[in-house]
């Protein structure tokens, strides 16, 4: 598992060149959504988890979140085929025929994300499968998703450890 520094340096450095490096024609290797969908909900997911302004259901059993969050601080990786928690149907829409403002935006809200939690480090935010979360773990749990939509597109080998 990298470091939380190391994880810092993976979202704003090396995850939004690896998306920039998209034209948006490629086929996933799992799943339906396109390059251009993909990134909307990577960003949704960051929109989502900061300054959270709705109500929020966890769907996990409160007996199973302390294994949830104990996956996001292992080194197992999200697996191919995961469904998308219904959240995700309230983010914000992009332009999806304008590839190149939505992968700017993803860098943008790569690099605001974590200047967010480095002021916020003790604001929680509630997901809906991994409960509440807050500095770090949020950190992990964006680092192991966008890690998965990255091999979804074969952007980081398959086997590639997390």
């Amino acid at each position: 598992m990298k470091t939380i520094n190391e994880i810092k340096v993976f979202l704003t450095e090396t995850a939004p060149q690896l998306v920039n490096s998209l034209n948006g024609d490629e086929k996933p290797i799992f799943g339906v959504m396109t390059a251009p969908q993909m990134i909307e909900h990577l960003c949704q997911a960051y929109e989502l988890t900061k300054d959270q302004q709705m109500e929020v259901e966890i769907v996990t059993p409160q007996e199973d979140l302390e294994a949830y969050k104990q996956f996001l601080l292992s080194d197992k990786q999200i697996r191919f085929g995961a469904k998308k928690p219904y959240l995700y149907d309230h983010g914000t829409k992009l332009d999806l025929n304008n590839l190149a403002e939505i992968k700017k935006d993803f860098e943008n809200r790569s690099t605001d994300f974590i200047k967010y939690v480095e002021a916020n480090p003790e604001k929680t935010s509630v997901h809906p499968r991994f409960g509440k979360l807050k500095g770090d773990l949020l950190l992990l749990f964006h680092y192991k998703h966008i890690t998965h939509h990255l091999k979804q597109f074969s952007l980081i080998e398959e086997s590639a450890p997390i």
